[in-house]
C-alpha cells in the first residue's frame, strides 16, 4: 500500500510524526486543530498535480471509513483554509493526533485524487492512483501483484529515514508473488527465483540461516496475540473467570506453539506492546506477566460459579498461529478443570461467528500493533468480547484531554494500565515478530514495525 500511496505525514527512524505530503503541521495549544501546509508540485500517478481538494476528499473519506479514525478522532473534519492549506478540527482534544496520523502499519490515511476519492465514497477505491514511489501496473488473482518504478515522482525533501524523507525507487520494476504454501517459497528464495520473503515459517530459521546467499531478519515484535472474552454472557461475563486465565496460563507455552522460539516472541500483560516501536508507550511492572499459579485459577474458577460446563474455544485452521495458539489453550483448560472444546470453522464463518454473543466463550485474535490505545480492537463495545465502555470512560476523559502525548502516557502508565489488569478485557499473551529474508545480492530493504520498506533496494 505505501509503495503506492503516501500520507500527508509519517514516522522517521526515531517514530516521530514527520511532513511527507505535507511541508509543515503545527498542532494547536489545545489539541483541536492541527494545520497543514501542503507541499508544491507532488504529482499524482495519473499526471495531475496535488491540490488542498484532493487532500480534503481524501481525508474526509478516511474520517468516515477508518476503524482507527473513528477510535480517535470521532467527529473531526478536514476543511480547506487556502489553495496551499488545509485543517482537521477535532470533536475531542488529543495530543497524539499526529502521531496517530503519521503511523504506517494499519488503517493509512491515504491521499488519492479527489474524483476517486468521493466517487468510491465507503467502498473499496476502483483506481489506484496515488504519489507513491510505485505505480500499480496488474493484479492477477492468486498469483502476483506488479508495480512499476513512477518515473515522475516527487520526493520529500530529506535523506531516508524510517518511512520519512526520499522514497525514490532503486529499480523499475516490484512484483509481489503470492506462493502457495510456505516450501514453495523457500524454494524459490533459496534457488534465486525470488529476492525478497516476508512472514517466513520460524521452523526453517536454522535451515535459512545456514544459506550463505541470504541475510536472514526479523522484524520489530508487532503481532499481538490477545485472547478474547466472551464478557457480554456466560462464564466469563465474571471477572473472576477472566482473571483465572490471566494468571493460570502459560503465557510462554502457547507463545511457543505458534512463534517456535523466544527470539520471535516476547511474554506481556499490558494494554500495549512491552516494545516494538520507538515511541511506544511506557512499559510497566504490570504489564509484565506474573508467576502462573493453576491453584488460584481453580480457585476463581469455582468462585466464578463454574462448574464443569463446556467452554467453547472457536477457531480456524486458516487462522495459522492463532489456530496453533488455540490448541495449547485448549490443553491448558483442561489441566485447571475446564471443559473446553475446540470449534473449528473455515475462516469467513469463524469471523461471523466472533459477531454473535451465543457461539463461544474465548477466541484468539492475532491483533497487529496499535500507536495508541484507544485503537485497541478490544477497546470498542460492539467489537468482539463487549467490553463494557463505563469503567474505562472517566479514564479516556482524562487521557484526550492531556495537554501532552507526556501526560498522555502518564494516564495510561497510571490508570488505563490498572484498568486493563483488574477489568482484563483481554488476556495479552504477548507481542511477535515475523522473520523475512533477503538475497544476499540485494543490499537496502529494511523493516519498519513489521513491513518491509523496499524503495530503496538495489543490486549489489
Amino acid at each position: 500500500m505505501r509503495n503506492v500511496f503516501e500520507t500527508l505525514l509519517t514516522q522517521n527512524d526515531k517514530g516521530e510524526p514527520t511532513p511527507m505530503l505535507a511541508k509543515s503541521f503545527t498542532q494547536s495549544k489545545d489539541n483541536k486543530r492541527i494545520t497543514f501546509t501542503l507541499r508544491d508540485g507532488v504529482k499524482f500517478h495519473d499526471g495531475s498535480v496535488m491540490e488542498v481538494d484532493d487532500v480534503v476528499s481524501s481525508m474526509k473519506r478516511w474520517l468516515e471509513n477508518s476503524a482507527a479514525a473513528q477510535y480517535s478522532f470521532k467527529g473531526a473534519t478536514f476543511e480547506k483554509t487556502n489553495d496551499t492549506e488545509v485543517v482537521m478540527k477535532l470533536k475531542t482534544p488529543n495530543s497524539a493526533a499526529a502521531l496517530v496520523l503519521s503511523y504506517g502499519e494499519s488503517s493509512l490515511p491515504l491521499i488519492t485524487t479527489a474524483e476517486i476519492a468521493e466517487e468510491a465514497g465507503s467502498k473499496p477505491m476502483t483506481e489506484n492512483i496515488g504519489t507513491g514511489p510505485f505505480t500499480f501496473t496488474a493484479w492477477n488473482k492468486g498469483q502476483n501483484l506488479q508495480l512499476s518504478k513512477f518515473d515522475d515522482y516527487t520526493p520529500a525533501d530529506g535523506e531516508p529515514s524510517g518511512l520519512a524523507g526520499d522514497r525514490t525507487a532503486g529499480f523499475g520494476k516490484l512484483t509481489y508473488e503470492f506462493t502457495p504454501d510456505p516450501s514453495t517459497e523457500i524454494a524459490g528464495l533459496q534457488s534465486g527465483k525470488y529476492d525478497v520473503a516476508q512472514t517466513l515459517p520460524y521452523d526453517n530459521y536454522d535451515q535459512l540461516a545456514s544459506d550463505s546467499g541470504l541475510s536472514l531478519e526479523i522484524t520489530d515484535k508487532v503481532s499481538l496475540p490477545n485472547l478474547y472474552f466472551n464478557k457480554k454472557e456466560g462464564l466469563f461475563a465474571d471477572v473472576k473467570a477472566r482473571e483465572a486465565l490471566a494468571i493460570g496460563l502459560d503465557r510462554d507455552a502457547i507463545l511457543k506453539s505458534s512463534y517456535s522460539d523466544p527470539k520471535f516472541y516476547e511474554a506481556a500483560n499490558g494494554c500495549m506492546m512491552p516494545q516494538a516501536l520507538s515511541n511506544q508507550w511506557p512499559c510497566a511492572d504490570s504489564e509484565r506477566p506474573g508467576a502462573v499459579d493453576p491453584e488460584k485459577a481453580k480457585k476463581l474458577l469455582s468462585e466464578a460459579g463454574y462448574d464443569g460446563q463446556k467452554v467453547r474455544i472457536i477457531t480456524s485452521r486458516d487462522a495459522g498461529r492463532a489456530y496453533q495458539a488455540s490448541t495449547v489453550l485448549q490443553q491448558q483448560l483442561k489441566g485447571l478443570g475446564v471443559n473446553a472444546e475446540l470449534e473449528n470453522f473455515d475462516y469467513a464463518t469463524l469471523n461471523s461467528k466472533r459477531t454473535e454473543p451465543d457461539a463461544w466463550e474465548i477466541i484468539v485474535i492475532n491483533n497487529i500493533a496499535k500507536i495508541e490505545p484507544l485503537q485497541q480492537f478490544y477497546i470498542p463495545e460492539d467489537n468482539p468480547g463487549w467490553t463494557d465502555p463505563k469503567p474505562l470512560a472517566p479514564i479516556v476523559k482524562k487521557y484526550q484531554a492531556a495537554e501532552t502525548t507526556a501526560d498522555q502516557q502518564r494516564v495510561y502508565s497510571d490508570q488505563m494500565q490498572k484498568w486493563f489488569t483488574s477489568y482484563i478485557p483481554v488476556v495479552n499473551l504477548g507481542s511477535a515478530a515475523e522473520l523475512y529474508a533477503v538475497s544476499s545480492d540485494i543490499t537496502g530493504v529494511t523493516a519498519v514495525g513489521g513491513s518491509l520498506v523496499l524503495w530503496k533496494a538495489t543490486a549489489k
